[in-house]
């Protein structure tokens, strides 16, 4: 292996590392509500896709898009009290751009003014990623539900 080889594998090793932790931040910053946060999670001209639907409608492009996406839609569901696992990343580098997929768990525990109720739903992230001015940035965020389960079972 030559050096120049060497110094790719440890790139490449560097950027899927941090690749995650944008991930993470991003889950971090739906759990605590942060939305001016997670805004800066996405490049200038990234789009996300999280409708249920395959609608081209509901893919938002731009970053302020994302942001009124996330403060007066995805705030109406995220209220702060979600447990929200991101797991199973598979990223692949490709110099400054990336793609990968999460497997993520979801958590909802609502008590609507009885015993408290848990709801839990599992999907998958697909996204695209850039290195924008030396960061990480999703290009490219897509979120769908696969398993849902509702029966409000007591905890």
């Amino acid at each position: 292996m030559t050096l120049e080889e060497l110094y790719r594998k440890i790139q490449t090793a560097e950027d899927i590392e941090e690749i995650k932790r944008l991930q993470y931040h991003y889950v971090n910053c739906l759990i605590l509500t942060r939305w001016d946060a997670i805004t800066e999670c996405f490049a200038e001209d990234a789009e996300v896709d999280i409708g249920a639907e395959k609608r081209s409608d509901r893919i938002v492009k731009g970053k302020k898009a994302i942001a009124s996406l996330f403060k007066k839609g995805v705030s109406i569901s995220h209220v702060g009290k979600e447990g929200i696992v991101a797991a199973h990343p598979i990223i692949h580098v490709n110099g400054d751009t990336a793609e990968g997929t999460w497997l993520a768990y979801f958590m909802h525990i609502r008590s609507r003014g009885q015993e408290p109720l848990l709801d839990w739903m599992q999907g998958f992230y697909e996204c695209r990623y850039v290195k924008e001015n030396g960061q990480w940035k999703f290009s490219f965020l897509k979120w769908r539900a696969r398993l849902k389960c509702s029966n409000h079972h007591t905890i």
